[in-house]
């Protein structure tokens, strides 16, 4: 296969990947059949799901608890009508009278999970649940060590790509042209090639390793993530089966394949040093340049860049923003774990003269990155964030914080490194004098930026992991409060910014019949922390003991206080609140 076509190969699949990208945040549902607090006289045959979008086929689990929290048995997924963005459950024959709660687990086109959860009744519910939707989801949620473990994986994932493509970008535009600026000749120098040239293979196949490793965990992490299950419960072919199905496991799957081709590629020494045109327009070097530049782009095809709008904008501004980082923290890993073996075949004089004119070359590629960085950082930021204060006060904001303090260290450390050593190994290398001061100040500033650029890429993992503001899908919330004779319950849905439907259940206490006694019956909500309200909502009678708020308005995020209070007779009221949390 030459040049062209594997460039049309890797084209094919961009366009493949990148054509979903239409959706702006998660997938919400629409509808549902039977509808929420729906009051049916027989048990329907299937419960059908609509979403806003299509969702992951092989991850869409919807459950049926009866009043008891007790799964039942018997149901079979299937797709209402064929579509992508519907999903259900048939129902065994049989089903009695009672109260029954319906959750969703689906995987939105970003990775993300989302869930959610209704009730409905069949005949003469008899009680109220004895679990609420967020309780049945909360027992059927990934626990805190698998997401840690994703977490992990992204984290390798994005190191070994920054160390792969950056050790290969520092070969081909630091080191080979530096050894010729040195007017570099004689067997020395020739040593320090080949030598540079071996750890820069080593340091690309510990990266293939390490990125084959943090592949196949992240795939089986996003398994046991959408199944709500433990890693090893995830060991399995059919869940593996069902991952590598979906978007997420294609783009994966496909970085493995890279990483392979990568591997493959270095079975031969001496990648770029000496003659990189000539190399660069083999089959290997085409090769290890697809591999390279699919590893680049797949953060931006399985991330919030595909999802969100304008998406030809943001896959693109991902994209070289991962080259960017990968050129600047993969040169400063190759240059204090690669070039000092180069070096150390060198008299002292050759060394600065080696150390000066590699330094000089990288400071500016790792000026044009900086300006990368910021550009397509800003732009990320502008589309995600909806405000400042999401910098502080949402999971993805913090990430970004956490990143621009990073990277103002970075740039810091950098300043100083052209300012200081630069200038100090100029000077020694017209002077024919060993490195001295100059070097060993230039060594420590690089290995301080190593450190630097494990705390940025720990921030993009997390980042990655948390879903932007305005795309957070809140899910159900529910509460409970006594109200002397009577229990209520409370489900706000989807429990974010914005209009929410909100349901009340009211219970007998004694015996938990329908508590239908109340009259005047009104709903009120506030914020107590940032003395909002107390607002009146409009609300409406759905059934006995059932009252439903079909479009409250929650503006804010935060603690909302919901009261509600109703007239049992002349002398009597009952009244009783909740708290419900809205992001």
């Amino acid at each position: 296969m030459n040049l062209r076509s594997l460039i049309a190969v890797l084209g094919t699949i961009v366009m493949v990947l990148a054509a979903p990208a239409l959706a702006s945040a998660h997938a919400t549902l629409e509808s549902s059949v039977p509808e929420r607090g729906a009051e049916l006289e027989q048990a329907p045959d299937a419960i059908e799901l609509q979403f806003s979008e299509p969702v992951e086929a092989s991850f869409g689990s919807v459950r049926l608890f009866d009043s008891s929290g007790d799964p039942v048995e018997g149901t079979e997924n299937f797709r209402p009508g064929g579509e992508g963005s519907a999903l259900g459950i048939r129902l065994p024959d049989g089903l009695g009278e009672g109260a029954y709660t319906a959750t969703y687990r689906v995987i939105s086109a970003d990775s993300h999970p989302v869930s959610g959860g209704f009730v409905f009744t069949v005949g003469d519910p008899g009680g109220a649940p004895s679990e609420s939707v967020s309780e049945l989801l909360d027992d059927s949620e990934a626990d805190g060590a698998t997401r840690v473990a994703a977490g992990v994986a992204r984290f390798f994932t994005y190191a070994a790509t920054a160390l792969g493509v950056g050790v290969f970008v520092f070969a081909l535009f630091v080191f080979g042209p530096a050894i010729r600026q040195a007017s570099a000749s004689g067997d020395r120098w020739r040593e320090a090639a080949e030598a540079f040239d071996q750890r820069a293979v080593t340091l690309v196949r510990v990266a293939v390793a390490i990125g084959l490793a943090a592949g196949a965990l992240g795939i089986v992490c996003q398994g046991a993530i959408a199944g709500g299950t433990s890693v090893w419960s995830a060991l399995d072919a059919t869940v593996i089966g069902n991952v590598l199905e979906t978007r997420f496991g294609t783009v994966w799957e496909l970085r493995e394949i890279a990483w392979a081709l990568l591997g493959l590629a270095t079975i031969q020494l001496s990648p770029f040093t000496t003659t990189p045109r000539a190399k660069m327009a083999s089959v290997r070097g085409a090769v290890i340049l697809i591999a390279t530049s699919f590893l680049v782009l797949a953060p931006a095809l399985s991330g919030h860049a595909s999802t969100f709008t304008p998406g030809w904008l943001l896959v693109p501004s991902t994209t070289v923003h991962v080259e960017a980082m990968s050129m600047w923290a993969g040169g400063v890993s190759a240059l204090v774990f690669g070039l000092r073996f180069a070096t150390r075949r060198l008299e002292p004089e050759d060394r600065t003269r080696l150390l000066s004119a590699a330094l000089v070359g990288f400071s500016g590629l790792a000026l044009g990155a900086v300006v990368a960085l910021a550009a397509t950082g800003t732009i990320q930021a502008v589309s995600y964030l909806e405000s400042v204060s999401d910098l502080w006060s949402t999971g993805f904001g913090r990430a970004v914080s956490a990143k621009i303090l990073l990277f103002g260290a970075l740039v810091t450390v950098g300043v100083i490194q052209r300012r200081r050593s630069l200038p100090q190994l100029r000077k020694a290398s017209e002077g024919g004098l060993p490195p001295g001061r100059g070097g060993k100040v230039a060594i420590r500033a690089l290995r301080v930026e190593v450190a630097l650029f494990a705390g940025v890429l720990a921030a993009t993992a997390i980042l990655a992991g948390e879903p932007p503001p305005g795309a957070e899908a809140g899910g159900p919330q529910s509460a409970s409060a006594d109200l002397g004779a009577a229990r209520l319950d409370v489900s706000v849905e989807p429990a974010s910014v914005g209009s929410n439907e909100i349901h009340l259940y009211l219970f007998d206490a004694e015996d938990g019949s329908q508590y239908d006694e109340l009259g005047q019956v009104s709903l009120e909500a506030s914020v107590p922390a940032e003395e909002i309200g107390p607002i009146e909502l409009d609300i409406e009678k759905s059934g006995p003991g059932h009252y439903t708020a079909p479009d409250a308005v929650l503006g804010v995020p935060g603690e909302w206080e919901l009261e509600l209070s109703g007239r049992v007779s002349r002398f009597e009221d009952l009244t009783g609140s909740v708290e419900i949390e809205i992001r």
